[in-house]
């Protein structure tokens, strides 16, 4: 197992992949993450639902 995690991370780090975590300061969500407006994630859900 521990190999498989350090393909994984090596591939995070290819990639450049950031982990939710990195969005945290002292255990607290930060607010100001920047949200897509432009999509409306619950119209394009039901729409692929439906299909």
């Amino acid at each position: 197992m521990v190999n498989h995690e350090k393909y994984l991370d090596r591939k995070d780090r290819k990639f450049g992949v950031i982990p939710f975590s990195s969005f945290e300061v002292d255990g607290v969500l930060l607010e100001n993450v920047v949200q897509d407006t432009s999509v409306n994630v619950e119209k394009l859900t039901e729409t692929k639902i439906l299909i």
